[in-house]
């Protein structure tokens, strides 16, 4: 099993090097009990709260969340994982990504897909199958030359000044 991790910090602007092997057994368990915490809440994201509901809708969210979770912890189990997604410094490439993703969400093709199949965005396959399609779009030389442009011009605003 992996125990060396480099995890990237936006707010630090800055990635960290981490060795779980040296971690205390006390700070491993709360590492692994928060992050299975974070992971299942995250299969919820979309979904209806029960504590704003009452009755049969009530009812029926509730069940659906713990199949929901239940599915999750089977995934989990199986070695189906979905991988963050990583962040890059390139301007350009985080712009082509923005511009992607815009294009994909916004596409009938995509929304088709989706009721289609039965899915909504946050299911883990269409969120597979989202994470495809925006890779592909990205990579597109007309989306990176978009996303150039865009780079080009907010780095031209940048350097304004006010007279205050």
């Amino acid at each position: 099993m992996q125990t060396q991790f480099t995890i990237a910090v936006p707010k630090a602007a800055k990635s960290f090097d981490l060795d779980t092997a040296k971690l205390p057994e006390n700070a491993m368990e709360y590492v692994v009990e928060y992050g299975l915490r974070q992971i299942l809440s995250d299969c919820l994201s979309g979904a209806d709260n029960p504590k704003n509901l009452s009755g049969d809708r009530k009812a029926k969210a509730e069940a659906e969340n713990a199949k929901a979770v239940a599915a999750k912890i089977e995934a989990l189990m199986n070695g189906t994982v979905r991988m963050a997604r990583t962040t890059t410094a390139d301007p350009v490439e985080r712009e082509a990504r923005r511009i992607a993703i815009d294009q994909v969400q916004g596409h009938p093709s995509w929304k088709a897909w989706l009721a289609t199949n039965g899915l909504k965005a946050a299911d883990d396959k269409a969120r597979v199958k989202f994470a495809e399609l925006v890779k592909a779009r990205a990579a597109d030389p007309k989306v990176i030359a978009e996303a150039q442009d865009r780079v080009a011009k907010a780095d031209k605003l940048a350097g304004f000044d006010l007279d205050l």
